[in-house]
């Protein structure tokens, strides 16, 4: 009974983003303001609840309680705060229990776990995250003519590149992948972390053969998502990701590193438009005929929001106790959902300097252990977060996915919890 619980909940764990994007509209118009708590998270979390001392018990390490505590307390401090002002508490409660809860809880769980147990479930996550990117694919590819109709206009480098820009409503497959940058971002990190998580590094006890194709498969269609959707930031940090897990992705020789080169000067060459169309856009912003927006693109934009933003830390109560959540938003935008494009900025306004040092604790003292432990995985993975974090990264996106934040939570038990080898 464990074991079918752990297969369907890893399995279906990657489909909170199909219910939000895709299933939010008509379970909105039934449920109204409660249809976030229909999240596949909220039943885990039930479970969680129920079964959780029957499943793992309480042998978790120290390291990872204190870590777990420290990054739930954000997320409650954050609640409070916006109880007691003029935020959105409805938000306030969905960000806390979808965000910081549900990643703790479940990695909780994950750390209370046999390994055989721990690996079964992420062993699971990841094919059905596989089974979701086929099916997001399948609907560009087979269902959804737009993907042809770009090409028609505009070849194969600018339809890569246009897709990303297209109306969320009129495109099934971001419908079901969400937003560009928020599914970039999971996809990195699923890449860079996948061999500790499926066990494939140091083959954990549990371990098969089977896990090493499921995460090729995996790397395969993400890499393949990545390029669709092609955000700027993902795209320079994928080298990086495929390179450090390079050994469990390809047969490392000299003989096949340098036909794998001589591939890609080849294809260069065949598909120079192509190459030239999608380097112009990764390395000048240029979107087609539009005007160059230079090497850091939106970021210019973004810099100029957050130089907006000083004012309203210039206030003393802002900056110590912050505005609550969805405050920021409905000053700028008119709209709880809009944000500043930066982790670290959202929440030094959500909850002033107590979010922010907390979670830059977390980070400081996850980058030094893994440092100590000379473990370059986790050290870009800390590198990786934070340069996400300064582009677009939320813990629950729309406050009701999880996956920023249980990715999050993962590189904490990865660098933590001391039991995966390393």
């Amino acid at each position: 009974m464990v074991k079918l619980f752990l297969v369907l909940a890893g399995f279906f764990m990657s489909s909170e983003l199909v219910w939000s994007m895709a299933a939010s509209g008509l379970l909105k118009s039934i449920l109204g303001a409660n249809y976030a708590f229909a999240q596949p998270q909220c039943i885990f979390l039930v479970t969680i609840i129920i079964f959780y001392f029957r499943i793992a018990g309480l042998h978790v390490k120290n390291g990872l309680c204190s870590v777990c505590a420290a990054f739930l307390s954000v997320g409650l401090y954050e609640y409070f705060t916006t109880y007691l002002g003029d935020g959105h508490r409805g938000y306030a409660f969905q960000q806390f229990i979808f965000g910081f809860l549900y990643p703790v809880l479940l990695v909780l769980t994950l750390a209370g776990m046999t390994a055989e147990r721990r690996l079964l479930f992420l062993r699971w996550f990841y094919i059905g995250y596989c089974a979701y990117l086929l099916v997001a694919l399948f609907l560009l590819f087979v269902v959804d003519d737009i993907f042809i109709r770009q090409f028609d206009s505009y070849g194969l480098g600018g339809a890569l590149i246009s897709l990303r820009y297209q109306e969320l409503d009129k495109n099934l497959f971001l419908l079901v992948l969400g937003n560009a940058n928020k599914q970039s971002n999971y996809l990195i990190m699923g890449i860079l972390l996948g061999p500790y998580l499926i066990g494939i590094e140091g083959e954990e006890k549990g371990w098969t053969n089977r896990d090493l194709v499921i995460f090729r498969l995996f790397v395969m269609l993400a890499t393949l998502v990545l390029l669709v959707l092609f955000s700027r930031a993902a795209m320079f940090l994928l080298p990086i990701a495929l390179y450090l897990n390079r050994r469990h992705l390809f047969m490392v020789s000299r003989r096949s590193l340098f036909l794998c080169l001589a591939g890609i000067v080849l294809l260069s060459i065949k598909f120079f438009d192509v190459f030239a169309v999608m380097a112009n856009y990764l390395l000048f912003g240029e979107y087609l005929d539009d005007i160059p927006q230079g090497f850091l693109g939106t970021f210019h934009q973004r810099t100029d929001q957050w130089s907006e933003i000083g004012p309203l830390l210039s206030d003393q109560a802002v900056f110590l106790h912050g505005l609550g959540v969805g405050t920021y938003g409905l000053l700028r935008a008119g709209s709880e959902h809009a944000g500043t494009h930066n982790l670290f900025l959202d929440h030094l306004l959500a909850s002033g300097l107590y979010g922010v040092i907390v979670l830059i604790t977390i980070v400081a003292t996850g980058t030094i252990l893994s440092l100590i432990k000379r473990d370059l995985r986790l050290i870009v993975g800390y590198i990786f977060f934070v340069t996400l974090s300064f582009r677009e990264y939320s813990f629950s996106y729309l406050y009701v996915t999880s996956m920023g934040g249980l990715f999050f939570m993962l590189l904490a038990f990865l660098t933590f919890d001391g039991s995966l080898k390393k």
